[in-house]
Order: structure tokens, then C-alpha cells, then sequence
């Protein structure tokens, strides 16, 4: 039994060192930016959108946050505008921009280990054998994809935090469908459960932005 506890310690261990090391790498490649300031669309969204400053945390002031009534797409993106007023609420009533972009560091760093898990996952499934070989791989893979310089804009542009919630739900729908898939010949029930799961990640992708409902496209 103590062999046992001993090892599980020494796995939960590993596991924490590698979502730490994931997390340190991503800082490094991203924290240089987080002093930058507010562009572009960021004035309409956030700077000049006094729905978000909100002073209390009441019904009528959550509901005013999500409704911020933005030309194009009106009332589509409540879970995003209502983020942006956590932000403001938790930053001491102030529009900072160093506080918004460190959100968005944070969600990034969040769809890195969903990426981890999905691409662990597939190298699993076509050799359960390679474990820690797929492991570093999965890891590597990870890191490529998360400090991109193509993803430099989606983390310090900030508010493209819409498309990064967007894409935490759609992680979340694709590593959903592979553990069906892994498990789907001893519980072929769950196939109800997968697919009110991938319907309601649709529905809260949809209000962080409209591009979460490509999620089945993905899978």
C-alpha cells in the first residue's frame, strides 16, 4: 500500500511539474507584451464601453455588462463582455490594460493543457505502448502551437479574448468526443450524453463569440 501511494505521488508529481513547466515557457515567450497597451477594437469593446464598468455585483449590473449592445453582433457575446467586467471590477474600477492581456494569458495557458490532453489522447490511441515517448511528444507539440508567433495577437490583443474563450469551449468539445470515442465500444450509451455536452459547449462557445459553433467541423 505504501508502494502504491508512493508511486501515485510520484505521478501527480510529474504531472505538476509538466503543467508547470507548460505554463513557465508560455510566460516567457508572452509576459514581455503584458505592459503593452490597449489597440485597435479594444477602444470600442473595452476603453469606451461603459456597460462593463460595473461597481457592484448585482443582478442589474451582470445583466447590464451582458448586454452591451456592440454593432455587428448585439447581444451574441455576453460571456465575453461579461469577463471584461470581471476584469474591470477585480482591477479596482480601472480599465488596465497589463490586467486584461494577464487574463488572457492565463486562458491561453488553460487551452495549452486542454491541447496537451487532446493531442496525448490520439498518440495514445495509436500506440498505447509509446507513453512516454508520446508524452514528449504531446508536450512538444503543445509548446509549438501555444507560443506561435501567430498567436501572439489572440493573447496581448485583448479583446480577442472572445475567440480565445471560444476556443477553450471548442477544446473542451474535441477532447469530449475522444474520450467517447476511446471508451465507445464498453459504454455506447454515453452517445446521448456526448452530444447534449457538444450542444451546450456550442451554446456557451456561441456567446464568447460565433465561431464556437464550428465546434462539430472540428470534430
Amino acid at each position: 500500500m505504501d508502494l502504491f501511494k508512493q508511486m501515485k505521488t510520484f505521478i501527480y508529481t510529474k504531472r505538476l511539474l509538466l503543467v508547470g513547466f507548460i505554463g513557465l515557457i508560455i510566460s516567457a515567450c508572452f509576459y514581455p507584451g503584458l505592459p503593452g497597451p490597449f489597440v485597435l477594437d479594444d477602444q470600442l469593446n473595452i476603453i469606451d464601453n461603459d456597460h462593463i464598468k460595473i461597481t457592484e455585483w448585482t443582478a442589474d449590473q451582470i445583466h447590464f455588462a451582458a448586454t452591451t449592445p456592440i454593432d455587428g453582433y448585439q447581444y451574441s457575446r455576453t460571456l465575453s463582455y461579461l469577463s471584461f467586467a470581471l476584469n474591470y471590477y477585480f482591477s479596482g474600477f480601472q480599465i488596465n490594460s497589463y490586467d486584461f492581456k494577464a487574463t488572457n494569458l492565463f486562458i491561453h495557458f488553460i487551452n495549452a493543457l486542454l491541447l496537451l490532453l487532446i493531442s496525448k489522447n490520439i498518440l495514445n490511441a495509436l500506440n498505447p505502448d509509446g507513453h512516454e515517448f508520446f508524452l514528449i511528444l504531446a508536450t512538444s507539440i503543445t509548446l509549438i502551437w501555444a507560443c506561435h508567433p501567430l498567436l501572439v495577437s489572440s493573447v496581448l490583443y485583448a479583446v480577442q479574448r472572445m475567440t480565445l474563450l471560444a476556443g477553450t469551449t471548442t477544446l473542451i468539445g474535441c477532447y469530449s468526443y475522444l474520450l467517447y470515442r476511446t471508451h465507445a465500444e464498453k459504454k455506447p450509451h454515453h452517445l446521448p450524453l456526448l452530444i447534449l455536452t457538444i450542444t451546450t459547449l456550442i451554446i456557451i462557445g456561441f456567446h464568447f463569440k460565433e465561431s464556437a459553433i464550428l465546434l462539430p467541423a472540428y470534430i
